[in-house]
């Protein structure tokens, strides 16, 4: 069993606006305070939160028997859209237990009101974090033709590393929507991982396809931990099995409209 991956957005402070109030936004929000509580919970059960360059290069391959007994000694710790709260208050959560992240940032939205500039991009760069690219402009990638497929990766992946003056390898996908063929234009950029939200190949080292979990705003520590130890992962892979072949059937937007209607958003 890999170890797991994490995945946060925007983070909630006290007397500031969200990024958006829409609720199939809001859900994936958690309090900055819960962050730092599941910072710490991690590190007490002895695992080391990293960013994906150096989960891959740290990378084992699986045992034998795929279900741990313990919890994993490694945990990805990623940030999808670049949220200014990423600079405001995960870095420094992160910071005090000596956690690493990637954080990937949509390039289109560099400078918008509630999102990173570039001189804070620069500065998480700086102190040790690793930055990528969650696309230009946020498009679910899988419903892209291929030219503005491409368009999307490299324009990105283009500017961050102007910001940067340093490669930028690793790619987050929006939504989780991805495919074989966005692994494959990604490979042909230069992107060493394509991040998802797809369990479905939880037990594979595949850095083209690779699952996260959702940290949301009711997850617990008994979930993290759940996570940690990869008990009942094959429950998981299963409801997302299902899950990607009711997104492949029914298409993007009404996929979006039948899970509003299901969670009353």
């Amino acid at each position: 069993m890999s170890p797991p991956i994490l995945m946060y957005h925007e983070l909630r402070l006290r007397g500031r606006s969200l990024c958006s109030d829409k609720p199939g936004y809001t859900r994936y929000v958690i309090d900055a305070e819960d962050f730092r509580s599941q910072l710490k919970f991690l590190r007490e059960q002895g695992a080391s939160g990293q960013g994906v360059g150096t989960l891959l290069e740290r990378q084992t391959p699986p045992p034998a028997i795929s279900v741990r007994q313990t919890p994993s000694a490694l945990v990805g710790i990623t940030f999808d859209d670049g949220c200014e709260t990423d600079a405001i208050a995960a870095a420094s959560a992160l910071a005090e237990t000596g956690f690493g992240a990637t954080f990937y940032v949509v390039s289109g939205f560099v400078g918008r009101p509630g999102y990173l500039n570039e001189t804070q991009i620069r500065d998480l760069a700086g102190h040790g974090f690793e930055i990528g690219s969650h696309t230009a402009s946020h498009s679910y990638l899988t419903g892209l033709s291929e030219d503005n497929l491409l368009r999307e990766l490299s324009v990105s992946k283009e500017r961050l590393q102007q910001m940067l003056g340093r490669p930028v390898v690793h790619l987050s996908c929006p939504g989780g929507w991805w495919n074989s063929e966005v692994a494959a234009a990604a490979k042909s950029l230069g992107y060493h991982s394509v991040s998802t939200s797809n369990l479905t190949a939880a037990a594979d080292v595949d850095p083209f396809c690779l699952p996260r979990y959702a940290v949301m705003r009711n997850t617990t520590a008994d979930q993290l931990f759940r996570w940690l130890t990869g008990r009942n992962a094959w429950r998981r892979r299963a409801k997302n099995t299902v899950l990607d072949g009711v997104k492949r059937v029914v298409g993007i937007p009404m996929y979006y409209r039948l899970r509003g209607r299901l969670l009353g958003e």
